[in-house]
This record gives C-alpha cells, structure tokens and sequence, in this order.
C-alpha cells in the first residue's frame, strides 16, 4: 500500500503535508506554524518579513513572491537553492519538526513500512521543496524513529537480562 501525502488524504497521510499546522521553534527561537511558511519565508532577505511568513500555516494562500527563486535568504545571508547548505537548512527544518511535534512524530511512525507519495513538483526551478527532496527526508526520518523505538519483545529480553546479570 502507498500513503499519499495531502491534505485531503487520510491519516496518516493527512498530517505530513507541508500544509499541517506545526508549531515548532527552529535554530534560535523561531517559530514555525508549517513547513509551508518556513519554505516561503526564505524568498524574504529581510528578517522581519521572514518571521511573519513563518506564522503562515496555507503559505499557498499568501500574494508575496511567486517566483522560485535560485537564491534563498536565511537571516539575510544568501544562499543557492541548489546547495548542499541548502539541503542542510532542509534537513535541520525536519528534524525540528519531527523532534519537536509528537503529533507530527507520530503520523510518521503511523506510516510504519508503507510507500510514501505526494503530488509536489520535482523541477527544483518550479518548488522549494521537491517531491524528492520531500519524501526522502520523509523517509530518513522515518528510519531514525523506527530504529529507536523498540518493539514489547525486545523490552522485555532487555529486562530479562538485566534482573538475571
């Protein structure tokens, strides 16, 4: 079975949209509502523009900068959509995400082995985030989770062992 990522799907697929609305805090005290507004305050080089945008939740309904464009802002500085400091930026935002929503955290447990898939655009001249760059970090994290959570079986050997050592 493949779990499609909408917001419109069924959970789980519901809340990993980009779309759901997450508080979270990233790198120094930000706060996010959704991946959609964090991913569309980066077209902002001024700062305060960039923390309202981070408030948005439907970042979709918002009449700011359409274009995508090939340098992001962060704090002011510059940086190239197609960089691996990009992809980094990219990979803290979900790791921010995922630590700190147990909801969030939990959709994506919830999707346990399944098949991930979206409609995003895959044309990094077209999105910020693309349907690649989405669900493989979807993905990733999922496997993170999945390695630290430990099934009842396991617990209990571990106990087992313990009281016997």
């Amino acid at each position: 079975m493949t779990i499609n990522i909408a917001p419109g799907a069924d959970y789980p697929g519901n809340m990993l949209d980009v779309y759901t609305a997450y508080l979270f805090t990233f790198r120094e005290g930000f706060l996010v509502n959704s991946l959609a507004g964090f991913l569309e305050s980066l077209k902002y080089r001024n700062n305060d523009d960039q923390k309202k945008m981070m408030q948005v939740v439907d970042a979709g309904k918002i009449k700011g900068i359409k274009r995508i464009p090939e340098i992001v802002f962060w704090k002011g500085e510059s940086i190239e959509r197609n960089s691996q400091e990009y992809q980094q930026l990219l990979d803290e935002v979900f790791k921010s995400l995922f630590t700190q929503s147990a909801a969030a955290k939990q959709a994506l447990i919830d999707t346990k082995d399944e098949a991930l898939s979206c409609r995003y655009e895959n044309d990094k001249s077209k999105t910020l985030l693309t349907r690649d760059e989405f669900i493989t970090r979807l993905l990733n994290l999922r496997e993170q989770l999945n390695s630290k959570q430990e099934s009842p079986q396991q617990d209990k050997r571990k106990k087992k062992r313990g009281r016997s050592q």
